[in-house]
């Protein structure tokens, strides 16, 4: 599991249980439909979450992979054609945002759909590589950053799609602040 990813289901997790709920985890590859169905449901991951990606496969924002240009990016289906919000798959993984080496921008999509086939809320949260999981886990869990979106957007209906696009800056093979780049309630 990437560190991103345990960072976030632990900031998760604890955020859930300070508010009296309870909490299953459970590995993608041991997740069904029927899990779905039992509740809400929180998925962490993005390229390695199956069901991150068929969720949000028909919304505005999803997750896509651009071989030709090795680049997996969040695409935008009312500006197809941008890779603005990408991450170079064919880089070196080593020394990410270190002194000597080019500022790296890691970004994550985080997804709260009402899905009408479980009739139950699913939240996506997804970075293109783990820098962007881990700025992603702090934006839900942190409530003075949450209260930027509750100003911004309605939150109350829980049957409206929200998705959120944000944007890390890698230093030190660290996750910086995260940032809102984007925002739609399609």
């Amino acid at each position: 599991m990437p560190f991103g990813d345990a960072v976030t289901i632990a900031r998760v997790v604890g955020t859930l249980e300070s508010k009296g709920k309870s909490v299953s985890i459970r590995r993608e590859g041991a997740s069904s439909f029927s899990d779905l169905r039992e509740g809400a449901v929180v998925l962490v991951g993005a390229f390695n979450n199956e069901w991150s990606l068929r969720l949000t496969r028909q919304l505005r924002y999803s997750l896509a992979l651009d071989s030709d240009k090795h680049l997996i990016y969040i695409r935008d289906a009312k500006n197809p054609s941008s890779r603005s919000w990408s991450w170079a798959t064919n880089l070196p993984r080593d020394h990410q945002g270190s002194a000597g080496h080019p500022v790296l921008q890691d970004y994550a999509l985080v997804s709260r759909i009402w899905n009408s086939d479980t009739g139950h809320v699913v939240v996506v949260i997804g970075g293109l590589y783990t820098y962007g999981t881990e700025a992603a886990g702090e934006f839900l869990t942190k409530p003075q950053l949450m209260q930027e979106i509750a100003r911004a957007v309605p939150l109350a209906d829980p049957h409206r799609n929200l998705q959120i696009v944000l944007a890390t800056t890698v230093t030190d093979d660290a996750a910086g602040p995260p940032r809102i780049v984007a925002v739609s309630t399609e």
